[in-house]
C-alpha cells in the first residue's frame, strides 16, 4: 500500500519472478510520510544456479530530483510548516484516488481533522509556537498512518487523510485512533497546550457521496 496504484507494480514484480523480465524506469507514485511522490522504478531478477530466487529493485524520486536540480527549498507540493502535502498536491491526489475507484473499484475514505483550539494557542503563545503545534499534529498523524495514507494540511489547522479501505468500520477506527493520538499532545517547546481534535469522515461509496462531492461533504460536516 505504498503506491497510489499498486496494480502495475505487483504485475511487474510477478513477471520478474516468473519469467525473468527486466523492468526499467517505469513511472508511478509512492507515498512517503503521507506525501505522494512521483517516482520511476526499475527491477531485475536475482539468479542462483540458473533459477530465479528473487528480485532487486531501485527507484528514483523525481520530485526530489527536480527540487535538487532547481535548488529550491521545498517542492511545490509540500506544506512548509508540516512537511505534509499542501492543498494543491492534495487536490491532485484526491483526483488520483477517485480515478482508482472509478476505473478499478478501489474503495477509499477521507478523514478531515481540525484542532479547534489552534486560534487560542496562537493568541496565547504566538504564531511560531502555533506552527510548532501544527507540526506536532502532523507527526502524530504519521505515527498512526505510517506509509498507508496520503496526508495533507488543507487549510489552517485542518488536516486530510486519504486511505484505501473496503469498510466503514476500518475508517471509523482509524479516525478515532487519530483523534486520540493527536490529543496526547500536552506540551510543545516547554509550553503547556491543550489540543481539541474534531473529525469528520466518509467512504467514497456511501449513499449520496460522489467523487466530486466527497471533500465538500466531509468539510461541511467538520465545520458544522
Amino acid at each position: 500500500h505504498w503506491h497510489v496504484d499498486d496494480g502495475p507494480y505487483k504485475n511487474d514484480e510477478e513477471e520478474v519472478i516468473a519469467h525473468g523480465k527486466r523492468v526499467v524506469s517505469v513511472p508511478g507514485q509512492c507515498i512517503v510520510n503521507g506525501v505522494v511522490h512521483n517516482i520511476v522504478c526499475s527491477k531485475m531478477p536475482i539468479y542462483d544456479n540458473g533459477d530465479i530466487i528473487g528480485l532487486i529493485g531501485t527507484f528514483t524520486d523525481i520530485d526530489e530530483l527536480r527540487k535538487n536540480v532547481a535548488n529550491i527549498k521545498e517542492p511545490g507540493r509540500v506544506d512548509e510548516i508540516t512537511k505534509l502535502m499542501n492543498p494543491r498536491a492534495f487536490t491532485e491526489t484526491l483526483m488520483d484516488y477517485s480515478v482508482q475507484y472509478e476505473d478499478n473499484g478501489r474503495c477509499y475514505g477521507l478523514i478531515l481533522i481540525e484542532n479547534s483550539h489552534q486560534s487560542r494557542i496562537e493568541r496565547t503563545y504566538g504564531t511560531k509556537l502555533g506552527e510548532r503545534v501544527l507540526r506536532e499534529i502532523a507527526e502524530k498523524i504519521i505515527d498512526i498512518t505510517g506509509q498507508t495514507s496520503a496526508l495533507a494540511r488543507v487549510k489552517r489547522s485542518v488536516f486530510a487523510v486519504l486511505i484505501y479501505t473496503d469498510t466503514k468500520e476500518e475508517l471509523d477506527k482509524l479516525a478515532r485512533n487519530l483523534v486520540d493520538n493527536i490529543e496526547t499532545i500536552n506540551e510543545v517547546d516547554g509550553n503547556s497546550v491543550t489540543i481539541m481534535a474534531k473529525e469528520a469522515h466518509r467512504m467514497c461509496n456511501e449513499e449520496g457521496v460522489t467523487v466530486d462531492n466527497l471533500y465538500a461533504k466531509v468539510l461541511g460536516e467538520l465545520l458544522r
